[in-house]
């Protein structure tokens, strides 16, 4: 956000943009993020998440033994064309249907989920309850797609991304 305020924008505006604030602030990856639809009654939240990757890492020197004691074993790598996202998720989240239900549930338990007299649905009844859900489910996503998208890239032994 500081670098944000330095430029007087209020949101990144373009793949430079995001790649420009990464590098200003020293991370490997930023997150650009979105809300594409929004009903607060049914409730209804569309997401738009991707990453970016400034800096492009070799993975020629994997060594297996040494990753396999990492909590983090691979380098964030990017794809060929650093102007398109290394992981996107575009997702819709309407909880009147059973799949999001559960999975509501499943978010809630271990949480506060059993406190409510609502229960778990309380996640489904108070917006930020149910917009936390859904930045954790977009996230969640989000990763998977980037570990699947970086043992491609190991596996493969290439930079180039594996679609």
């Amino acid at each position: 956000m500081a670098v944000l305020a330095t430029q007087s924008r209020i949101q990144v505006e373009s793949p430079a943009h995001a790649l420009a604030v990464c590098e200003a602030v020293g991370a490997d990856a930023i997150l650009v993020a979105g809300i594409t639809e929004y009903d607060a009654y049914t409730p209804v939240v569309g997401i738009v998440l991707q990453m970016y990757a400034p800096q492009q890492h070799a993975v020629e020197d994997f060594e297996p033994m040494l990753a396999a004691r990492m909590a983090e074993p691979f380098e964030i790598t990017r794809m060929v064309d650093p102007m398109l996202p290394t992981s996107q998720v575009q997702i819709v989240l309407n909880a009147a249907h059973e799949r999001v239900q559960k999975a509501v549930r499943k978010y809630a338990d271990p949480r506060d989920g059993n406190e409510s007299h609502l229960g778990w649905r309380e996640y489904l009844k108070v917006q930020s309850k149910y917009l936390r859900f859904c930045w954790n489910d977009a996230l969640g996503r989000l990763m998977k797609q980037e570990r699947s998208r970086r043992l491609l890239l190991v596996a493969g032994g290439n930079t180039e991304d594996p679609a």
